[in-house]
């Protein structure tokens, strides 16, 4: 994520991100974006002064959920879907090949290879590289407590199987906030 342009060419770009008042070296792909409860962001140089160099890439000040002094509810969801290549890119078969080669280089492949490539066909490299996707996302979030314990805690996996054979990515999260007065 770029808030103020590319402004190194050898250090990073990205911006600070502030999540509950603490600066933490995340990347934006590390927050479960179901508990969230604010996003701030801060680009001029005034607003961004109090962090120092580190907030030379712009800020990013992000408030979770916060647990409410009421009984405990509990909050599923649940999310699928799929992929696909939006078409397949319109390519020779291996016949074809042959005989363009043949117009550029004659006699490159005899007629009998040529009629060969043709019975026996070719293999189809985008259906050896190319797959549907499919994607699975759980979220589970427990918010509660009372007005001197307040609390919330949830959890995230998400499996995803890419659209290219072999990209594939399992994410597990969980985050607790819990508050209490004391005195």
């Amino acid at each position: 994520m770029r808030i103020r342009g590319a402004n190194s060419m050898v250090g990073s770009n990205e911006p600070l991100y502030i999540i509950d008042g603490i600066a933490l070296n995340i990347g934006i792909g590390d927050i479960n974006v179901n508990d969230i409860e604010s996003v701030e962001i801060l680009k001029d140089a005034s607003s961004t002064a109090i962090y120092g160099s580190r907030g030379a890439n712009g800020v990013i000040i992000i408030t979770t959920k916060r647990g409410k002094g009421e009984n405990t509810k509990v909050q599923f969801t649940a999310n699928t879907g799929i992929s696909k290549l939006p078409h397949k890119y319109d390519l020779l078969d291996v016949g074809a090949f042959a005989e363009l080669v043949n117009v550029y280089k004659p006699n490159y492949f005899t007629s009998q290879q040529i009629s060969d490539f043709k019975t026996n066909g070719g293999v189809d490299w985008q259906d050896q590289v190319f797959q549907t996707g499919f994607t699975q996302d759980y979220q589970i979030a427990l918010n509660g407590g009372s007005q001197i314990t307040k609390y919330y805690i949830s959890g995230n996996y998400i499996d995803q199987k890419g659209i290219v054979v072999g990209a594939k990515m399992k994410k597990y999260s969980l985050r607790s906030n819990v508050s209490t007065q004391i005195g």
